[in-house]
């Protein structure tokens, strides 16, 4: 090995096929020191080991311009290479040709095969729903229908202390049927229950047993959502055995952000006649 520079314009490090080529074309074009250094001799690592192809085919417009402009170098290389060196080396460019088919196809094949099941599953499943299309048309149209004439049950709010309001007439009222007297009353806490805000009232009442039992079955004839959540019953007094305190905790219902229902509901909380 001669003595390396101790400068140089241009350091290339590796004499495969890109540093040769790099250092070839910067000194053909204007660049006079260029220094290319290999460890071992020229092409000796993968360059030598390459199929040797000139491919055309790819998806980008950039590697295609690359490839063209490879394949014109090839087709003058003893012109190209003879106006710089006095001996050049041929390189057996053959131009017979191949085009990628086969293992794309099999490879498509392969990926569709896969997806067979799922895809045969997904089309029963589609085949099943359309068949229960009429009868889910009608189930669906049936729970909207209910859905209507629920919604004009609920109270109108807008809001939770305006909704417990309303909610504490209209049960007063029903009580009042009931020949039953109320002695306390209290807003509780308002819950979100399954898409619907739950508004109860805890009340306080004192009758009898039988009276009790009156006043709380005018609760399912309401004109609005009324649920009974809990109730608890003691003696007034020994002396008085027919008389009982009763606490209720009674909800009414109230549609998400205040949203009032299309359907008519009822100025009061009178059960028809």
């Amino acid at each position: 090995m001669g003595d390396l520079p101790t400068r140089a314009d241009v350091v290339i490090i590796g004499g495969g096929a890109v540093g040769a080529s790099t250092a070839f074309h910067l000194a053909t074009g204007g660049v006079p020191d260029v220094v290319l250094l290999e460890r071992e001799t020229l092409a000796s690592g993968s360059t030598s080991r390459s199929a040797g192809g000139a491919r055309l085919q790819f998806a980008d417009e950039l590697n295609v311009g690359l490839s063209l402009r490879s394949l014109d170098e090839f087709e003058r290389w003893d012109a190209l290479i003879g106006e710089h060196v006095e001996f050049v080396p041929g390189i057996a460019f053959h131009q017979h040709g191949y085009l990628f088919l086969l293992e794309p196809l099999m490879a498509r094949s392969r990926v569709a095969e896969a997806t067979v099941p799922a895809r045969e599953a997904t089309l029963e499943r589609r085949r099943v729903l359309v068949g229960q299309r009429a009868r889910l048309t009608e189930e669906l149209a049936a729970v909207d229908a209910r859905l209507e004439t629920e919604s004009a049950r609920v109270l109108r709010g807008p809001t939770p202390p305006l909704a417990a309001s309303e909610l504490q007439k209209l049960v007063k009222d029903l009580l009042a049927r009931g020949n039953v007297e109320v002695r306390s009353e209290r807003v509780l806490p308002a819950a979100d229950q399954q898409g619907l805000q739950e508004v109860p009232i805890e009340m306080t009442i004192v009758g009898s047993i039988g009276d009790l039992v009156t006043a709380i079955s005018h609760f399912e004839r309401a004109d609005r959502l009324l649920a009974l959540k809990d109730v608890k019953i003691r003696v007034v007094a020994p002396g008085q055995p027919r008389e009982v305190t009763t606490t209720l905790t009674v909800a009414g219902y109230l549609l998400p952000g205040g949203e009032s229902s299309k359907s008519k509901i009822k100025p009061t909380g009178k059960e028809d006649d």
